[in-house]
Order: C-alpha cells, then sequence, then structure tokens
C-alpha cells in the first residue's frame, strides 16, 4: 500500500519553540518549526511565506525567510528552518519583550491536501541588559574601587602614625645633650698671672718667655 492510498482525515500540526534572546547585537535570529502528519508532510508547499514573528509588546511583525529542512526525503515529522533579521537590524535592549511565531493560512500541507492550521505555534521572549543596567554596574564597581582607595589610605595614614611613634627619638637624650652643650660653652674666667717686673721680664724676653699665662682655675697657679 502507497502513501497516495492510505486513508488521511487527519489535519498536520505545527509546533515551534525558539531560543530565548539574552544578548545584544545579533543581525539574524533563526528558529525552527516541526510539522508532523499521520501520513506525510508535502515538502513542497515549504516557503517564505509559511510563517510571521510577531511581537505584542511592541508591535513588531515580520515574514520569515525559509531556509531548509530536514530530513531531505521528507515524511510524517519534517524540522523546517526560517530566519529573520530583528528589529532596527539586530537585537539590543529596546527589542525587549515577547514575541510569537504565527502560521500563515493556507502554506503548509499534507501530502492529502490538508493546511496546517493558522495560528500561534510557539514563542520566545527578548531580555536584553539596557544602557541604565551597564551604568548601574558601572557606577557599583567604580564606588567598589573608591572605597578600596579610601581603606588603603587610611591603612597607609596608620602605619606611618605607628612608626612615627615607635622610632621617634624621646625628648630626654635631647635635653641630656643641651645642658651639657650650655655647660661646656659657659664662660670660664682667666685668672691672669701678675706682671712680673722690669728685670724679670727681661731675663725672660731673652729667653722667649711669655709675659702673660692664663691659668686653669681648677688647677693650682704656677710659678712664674
Amino acid at each position: 500500500m502507497t502513501l497516495s492510498t492510505v486513508p488521511d482525515f487527519q489535519l498536520p500540526q505545527g509546533f515551534s519553540a525558539p531560543p530565548n534572546v539574552t544578548t545584544a547585537g545579533a543581525t539574524t535570529y533563526e528558529f525552527q518549526v516541526l510539522y508532523t502528519d499521520n501520513v506525510a508532510i508535502d515538502v513542497s508547499t515549504l516557503g517564505d511565506s509559511d510563517v510571521r514573528i510577531y511581537s505584542p509588546t511592541n508591535g513588531f511583525l515580520r515574514t520569515a525567510t525559509f531556509v531548509g529542512f530536514t530530513p531531505v526525503t521528507g515524511g510524517d515529522q519534517v524540522t523546517a528552518t526560517y530566519s529573520i533579521t530583528p528589529p532596527g537590524g539586530s537585537w539590543n535592549s529596546i527589542d525587549n519583550g515577547s514575541y510569537l511565531v504565527l502560521m500563515a493560512a493556507r502554506q503548509v500541507r499534507d501530502t492529502a491536501g490538508h493546511f496546517v492550521e493558522s495560528g500561534e505555534l510557539g514563542g520566545f521572549t527578548v531580555s536584553i541588559a539596557g544602557f541604565a543596567a551597564a551604568a548601574l554596574q558601572e557606577s557599583s564597581s567604580e564606588e567598589a574601587s573608591s572605597s578600596a582607595a579610601v581603606d588603603r589610605g587610611e591603612a597607609a595614614a596608620k602605619d606611618a602614625a605607628v612608626s612615627s611613634t615607635s622610632f621617634a627619638p624621646t625628648q630626654e637624650p635631647a635635653l641630656k645633650n643641651l645642658a651639657q652643650l650650655l655647660w661646656l660653652s659657659r664662660p670660664i674666667p682667666a685668672t691672669a698671672v701678675p706682671r712680673p717686673g722690669r728685670e724679670e721680664r727681661h731675663q725672660r724676653a731673652r729667653h722667649g718667655i711669655r709675659f702673660l699665662a692664663i691659668a686653669d682655675p681648677g688647677q693650682p697657679r704656677s710659678p712664674l
């Protein structure tokens, strides 16, 4: 018995589970639709007008481009691949929202001539972090860096204070040194030896003896 002679009273079905979008930048979005039938899908009816993508969030509506299908021999289960260009040419945060895969009427049929009914086949969501979230994250990073810098500054100040306290010389040795300096630099009175008489001076001059001698007040005076 061939497929054409098998009684076929069931309608073919379509189902789609597209991937969600969480990152920005992609300029093409691909997804698959699984078509099933109790006998076989007529793969010759697959094409660019089969499904559309619609967003109730922002009103986006675009007919998908047919890419291909597997298995190439067809059968009771066929997976077709479609693609669209995202809103504005690429995904970004302003595209966030829900999206539906809608089957167009009288596009894909089985070998008995029954079409997949129009309606919703599945859906996906777009959730991309926007500028505000990125700015908040950057601000948090800057605050953390600033706080770390303040902590490092406070730690350095504490270390400097401890170092100054631990290694600064005390005032007591300095005061002792000052007292010694004042004592050594005090004026010491000189004791003049009484001037010798004329004859004695004459004799001393002959022998190169100085007329005046300075005596240490702490020592007994030497005879002239």
